[in-house]
């Protein structure tokens, strides 16, 4: 996995970042008996996130995409794999946080 962020400060009052990150696993083909091989895939995601005043405290703001390029994929370690099921597909998720 890696991944790079970059945080924009400077001048601004609001700060702001942004991610990307690529995860990437290889072909499983080493696999025990009764074991399922598995294919290579990778993964995107990115997101931003920052900050705000909002009456007298500070809100956090979050929005997240994992599984950017809606890749259909079997975790190696998945039981669920035997049964054709596989892992999440995109996920977008929003997140906000104040403290009160």
């Amino acid at each position: 996995e890696a991944g790079l962020e970059y945080r924009f400060q400077a001048g601004r009052q609001l700060p702001l970042s942004a991610f990307a990150t690529v995860e990437q696993h290889l072909k499983q083909d080493r696999t025990a008996p009764f074991e399922i091989q598995t294919p290579y895939y990778l993964l995107l995601h990115a997101g931003i996130s920052g900050r705000f005043p909002l009456g007298g405290t500070t809100c956090e703001f979050g929005l997240a995409v994992h599984n950017l390029l809606d890749r259909a994929y079997y975790d190696h370690l998945s039981r669920f794999k035997y049964f054709g099921l596989l892992n999440a597909g995109r996920n977008i998720s929003l997140q906000l946080k104040c403290r009160y």
